[in-house]
């Protein structure tokens, strides 16, 4: 009778084992700090990663002009379905030093298309901020986390960005 218990308890351990399939669900990347070019925030509560496709890069025009204007910016794409793209166009004034820049501190001009084509901006009755938790000119590298409302220019629709992260590296600096 042991055995026969012993051999059924290997049957459900393997049963088990085997029958678990790997959780496939997107998941935001790590908010990292080495220029790994990352990107990834909830719209909506629904986690938005940039992909690439063909000529298409995931990001591209990472910039940040160092000099009187402190510019930062980059825009990130979601190539959807080869032919629906979503973008993220961000641009940060006045960003001298790590810290947590709101809009009453600083120009923040980030607009989002959707896969319909509606452009948002960004919806001033709400405290948006960006916090800039690394700039690292010689190695061309920034990084930071970003939570704002945004509302569509015709004012119809609004969209929520949560748990915001980027790590942009090949930063052009000048």
């Amino acid at each position: 009778m042991k055995k026969h218990t012993g051999i059924f308890l290997l049957c459900i351990l393997a049963f088990t084992v085997f029958s678990c399939t790997k959780n496939n669900l997107p998941e935001l990347p790590p908010a990292t700090q080495t220029g790994e070019n990352t990107f990834g925030c909830k719209v909506n509560g629904e986690i938005w990663l940039p992909k690439g496709w063909g000529n298409y890069p995931k990001f591209s025009e990472p910039f940040y002009h160092l000099s009187a204007s402190g510019l930062f910016g980059f825009k990130a794409r979601n190539n959807k379905d080869y032919e629906i793209t979503e973008i993220f166009s961000l641009e940060l004034d006045s960003m001298f030093d790590i810290g947590i820049y709101v809009y009453d501190s600083i120009v923040l001009n980030e607009t989002y298309s959707n896969e319909n084509g509606i452009y948002f901006i960004p919806d001033t009755l709400y405290e948006n901020y960006f916090e800039i938790t690394k700039i690292d000119t010689e190695n061309k590298i920034v990084s930071g986390l970003f939570e704002f409302h945004l509302i569509s220019v015709d004012g119809t629709t609004s969209v929520v960005v949560t748990e915001g992260r980027f790590d942009v590296g090949g930063v052009y600096v000048y």
